[in-house]
């Protein structure tokens, strides 16, 4: 298609919606044929960009300058907050800022690497097909579809949420804006993805290899052949980097090499310490997963293991299995981390007697929304009247009854816009004939339900919210959804939903999506961050309110909670190992928790210096990375306690790295060792024990020479005058050539008896070291300790 060369410039557009926009009789309010304007002169500008990057001759670098103008005149970035999250790029998908935004249409822009220029994409035309627009007060809200046809004629179909403001000369800006792809079903989007399933299969299959090594162990057949092919087939050597810190703490403690993997499983000379683990030989083996983080191509599993023997003994222990896909689709394991336990309807007018509404009352409406969606699935799987509980949701916490309400569910394809209580009702609970598609998303059970907003913007009586909203299944499995949330207060003050459009983030419709590589120095960054942390909040341990908020702010800033599951497993403690909230991951650095009672605050010893060592490997992949190895805690007392760790990092959506996966265990050495390990944890014991030990061998030294010096008449003797207070040494040299005097000490050691046998023992000792005591002399001999 041939583009003309004399064209309406982006200016020309916008001043023309700017006069479609203008407010004739001087109200505040937006009317519907003026967001019909402002989508018009969105969609033709943004054509304009895409036809000057399509033929250069029209001004050269031109669509930089239009993509620039487009954001900066239809959007309200200069005045206002704007909300505006972009269908792609899961992991960066809110741009908050007006770089961000022009960095989505045009690309190149370092900061958003992934980004190629969605205005770029040769588009010729854009139709918009608005499902509701809703006016309140000086805002208006539009739902809809958007329609891109490209120069090939090719159409794509997308959904919009846009909110429109008015700026200081009455033009309509855009403050809110969604955009996400229609939802087919996830497995559409996630055919490679790895699943529970598969992960459960994993598990199976290496516990039944386990099984059978022992198996062939016992009969005598080739063991070590069968374990060379456990590892082989089930383990990522020679295709990745493979982490693998095994429960008990023999030399190496961390097996970066499959042969070094083989050792520990069935012995081997080159490595003295290993017994061979599946040796033993263990009859079942059995996995109880606590949590799961499913990613794409990327799997990993936390939780306890138990081992039984022929004899019907059980051991437990604690894991955590990373997984990826090989060159056949079939799930190897990239990380293995083991240790054993330790233990009536108003105006608007009306509503302006209540306060404006804060960003506390967004999140306390957000939570009471968790808890009633919560409860719907709760009454479902108990018998209980779930269609009850589903209106008194729907009825308490959306505007329906006082409010138009735009919802765009997350799962609603056929149709996907509910504007009224029915279609809203029936996304929830499923059972309308009218919207044959619902199955009810609220009666999965969902376990838990937790939003994380990534901002918040207050206009007066309502609120907008973006972010994403966290579903938790049975077994710890999380879907994540991206969410814009509309707010207004009801008669009573309360707030209420009158927008939501919900998205499951949707990889790159064009193909892979790239991230920000994670780089080595950015490991190191975030660790020397984690350990001065612990550091800080212990400083504070005096304080519980400064400790307290300290270490909130270091979980929330270096851990991924609220963003998307995090396996944290801790240690020191009693009960409760893996910790699965934010709450459980501060009971265990700061102790005092109802829920976790055996806490005892472990940043509050406190530690003056955190060092570690990534012995145990470290892995770069994406905008991931895992890194494993040990950890050095140094207190006030220069008391040190060494724990291995193994902690996996991604990339957040504001670029830091965060940690989504916590694994520390105290090492452990097997039973024989047990009581030298005691010992050695003690160090005041060890430093009492060698102490003594020392002294004990150099009084015994110099005894020993002092005596053989005597005997063999080295060492000269005479006599003290007792008149000058000082005592004459009772002996004589063999030479009798006289007596050795020393007012304050003596060489010798000094013996005190009174007769009987006594006597007759020093004599007898004298006699043995060949001296000749003089009469009456071994009476006045003294010993002195």
């Amino acid at each position: 298609m041939t583009w003309p060369l004399q064209r309406l410039s982006l200016l020309s557009l916008v001043a023309a919606a700017v006069v479609q926009a203008t407010v004739e009789d001087d109200s505040s309010s937006i009317a519907p044929t003026e967001v019909e304007h402002a989508q018009q002169a969105w969609a033709d500008a943004l054509i304009d960009i895409a036809a000057h990057h399509r033929d250069p001759d029209l001004s050269g670098d031109g669509y930089k300058d239009l993509a620039s103008k487009f954001v900066d005149t239809l959007y309200a970035y200069a005045t206002h907050s704007v909300l505006f999250s972009v269908p792609e790029f899961p992991e960066r998908q809110f741009r908050i800022s007006a770089a961000g935004a022009v960095s989505y249409l045009i690309g190149g822009n370092a900061e958003f690497p992934e980004d190629d220029g969605f205005a770029l994409r040769n588009w010729k035309s854009v139709r918009f097909e608005n499902a509701g627009i809703s006016q309140s007060g000086g805002e208006a809200l539009a739902m809809g579809h958007y329609f891109f046809t490209d120069t090939d004629d090719a159409e794509t179909k997308m959904e919009y949420s846009f909110g429109y403001i008015r700026d200081s000369e009455g033009a309509l800006r855009i403050n809110l804006h969604h955009w996400s792809m229609p939802f087919a079903g996830h497995n559409q989007s996630r055919d490679l993805g790895v699943t529970r399933e598969e992960v459960e299969a994993a598990q199976e299959s290496w516990a039944a290899e386990l099984v059978e090594i022992g198996t062939y162990s016992s009969k005598g057949w080739a063991y070590r052949e069968r374990g060379r092919q456990f590892i082989d087939t089930l383990y990522a050597y020679g295709i990745s980097n493979v982490l693998f810190k095994p429960a008990e703490d023999w030399e190496p403690r961390f097996r970066s090499t499959s042969d070094a993997a083989l050792a520990y499983f069935v012995a081997s000379k080159d490595f003295p310490e290993d017994t061979g683990f599946a040796l033993k030989p263990w009859t079942t083996v059995h996995f109880k997963n606590s949590a799961f983080i499913l990613e794409g191509e990327r799997a990993w599993a936390m939780g306890t293991y138990t081992f039984s023997n022929e004899g019907d003994e059980e051991y437990v222990a604690e894991y955590v299995f990373g997984y990826i896909r090989d060159s056949n689709g079939g799930l190897r394991i990239n990380l293995h981390h083991s240790s054993f336990q330790r233990g009536g309807s108003q105006g608007v007018a009306d509503w302006q007697v209540f306060s404006s509404i804060s960003e506390s009352d967004v999140v306390a409406a957000q939570r009471a929304w968790c808890h009633g969606f919560a409860l719907i699935g709760a009454a479902h799987e108990a018998g209980n009247d779930y269609v009850a509980h589903a209106a008194r949701f729907v009825d308490g916490l959306y505007a329906f009854a006082i409010h138009p309400v735009l919802f765009k569910p997350a799962e609603a394809s056929e149709q996907p816009f509910r504007l009224t209580r029915d279609a809203a009702i029936s996304y929830f609970i499923g059972g309308n004939q009218q919207f044959p598609e619902d199955g009810g998303f609220a009666l999965q059970p969902w376990r838990s339900v937790r939003f994380s907003n990534m901002e918040v913007t207050v206009l007066g009586d309502e609120a907008l919210a973006i972010g994403n909203i966290f579903f938790e299944a049975e077994g710890g499995v999380q879907t994540k959804a991206s969410f814009t949330l509309g707010y207004v207060r009801d008669e009573n003050g309360a707030l209420r939903i009158n927008l939501q459009h919900s998205s499951f983030p949707h990889e790159d419709f064009r193909g892979q999506t790239t991230f920000k590589p994670v780089t080595q120095g950015e490991v190191a960054e975030a660790q020397r961050a984690w350990g001065d942390g612990i550091v800080r909040i212990g400083e504070l341990s005096q304080n519980r309110s400064l400790y307290a908020a300290r270490a909130i702010r270091f979980v929330e800033d270096l851990y991924a909670f609220g963003e998307r599951p995090v396996l944290f497993r801790a240690t020191d403690t009693s009960d409760g190992h893996f910790r699965s909230t934010t709450e459980g991951a501060l009971s265990y650095f700061i102790g005092r928790s109802t829920e976790h009672p055996s806490d005892e605050g472990f940043v509050l010893r406190p530690w003056k210096q955190v060092r570690f060592n990534n012995s145990g490997g470290l892995t770069l992949v994406g905008d991931r990375a895992h890194a494993m190895g040990v950890a050095t805690f140094t207190d006030s007392q220069r008391s040190e306690m060494q724990v291995d760790y193994s902690i996996g990092y991604v990339r957040s959506a504001d670029g830091a790295l965060r940690i989504d996966l916590h694994f520390l265990s105290r090492p452990y050495f097997p039973e024989v060792t047990q009581p030298l390990l005691q010992a050695a944890e003690s160090s005041s014991a060890i430093g009492s024990v060698v102490w003594w030990i020392l002294i004990a061998v150099i009084v015994l030294v110099v005894l020993a020479l002092c005596c053989l010096l005597v005997a063999c008449g080295r060492v000269p003797w005479r006599p003290a005058p007792s008149s000058k207070g000082l005592e004459a040494s009772p002996f004589q040299s063999r030479s009798g050539r006289g007596y050795m005097q020393s007012p304050a000490y003596s060489v010798l050691p000094k013996f005190a008896f009174n007769g009987g046998h006594h006597a007759s023992a020093a004599h007898a000792h004298v006699s043995d070291l060949g001296f000749s005591p003089t009469d009456g002399a071994v009476h006045n001999l003294m010993y002195v300790s």
